[in-house]
């Protein structure tokens, strides 16, 4: 009986040396693909200035989608850069179809936050003459999102809803040091007409 207790006491010692090993082995290969994901991403500088319209324009590079990028990549997003405050967390910015993302991540690559940096999508409105969409991280880790929008009725044309206006959406929070991100609501403020704005739209 003794012998018999004695065996089963091995056999489930056996088994948790293997479980932990197999776990280690887990989390250390995941910390290298990590490493090997963050070096795909170049140091930014403070303030990060991300104008909408100009980001569609570069050429940004891809994940590989066959390589461990997957176990941290967002679909198929195209690589921007990473925040230089490294201390806490890992923030990395990606773009997409629906603009640049800001991703945080701790220091094993386990994602902690994620938030699109813009108000909204690229208005399509007959109405919408102009809009420019910038959103700017500062030194404070503060984040602003602004959207200059003006509307007007089209040449030769009377849609029904048209008006002049000449507005500001905007999006203000912080990345606090645990990697989380906290934004306010969106807000519209009202510009005075006759502001000096090119009258000419911008869009994807």
């Amino acid at each position: 009986m003794i012998i018999r207790h004695l065996y089963i006491l091995v056999l489930i010692c056996l088994c948790c040396v293997g479980c932990g090993s197999g776990t280690k082995k887990i989390d250390n290969n995941t910390k290298v693909a990590f490493q090997k994901y963050l070096s795909k991403f170049k140091p930014l500088q403070i303030p990060v200035v991300l104008r909408l319209a100009d980001l569609y324009k570069e050429k940004l590079p891809a994940f590989d989608t066959n390589s461990t990028d997957t176990l941290f990549a967002h679909g198929q997003t195209l690589i921007y850069g990473m925040l230089p405050d490294t201390s806490s967390y890992f923030g990395l910015i990606t773009m997409d179809h629906y603009g640049p993302i800001l991703t945080t991540y701790d220091k094993n690559g386990v994602s902690i936050f994620a938030f699109t940096l813009k108000v909204r999508d690229c208005p399509n409105d007959i109405c919408i003459t102009y809009w420019t969409e910038t959103t700017t991280i500062d030194s404070s880790l503060n984040i602003r999102c602004v959207d200059t929008i003006r509307t007007s009725v089209p040449q030769g044309q009377n849609p029904s809803g048209c008006t002049n206006q000449h507005y500001c959406l905007s999006k203000q929070g912080k990345i606090n040091r645990d990697g989380t991100i906290i934004m306010s609501e969106e807000r519209n403020t009202a510009i005075l007409s006759g502001s000096n704005v090119p009258n000419s739209k911008k869009h994807k």
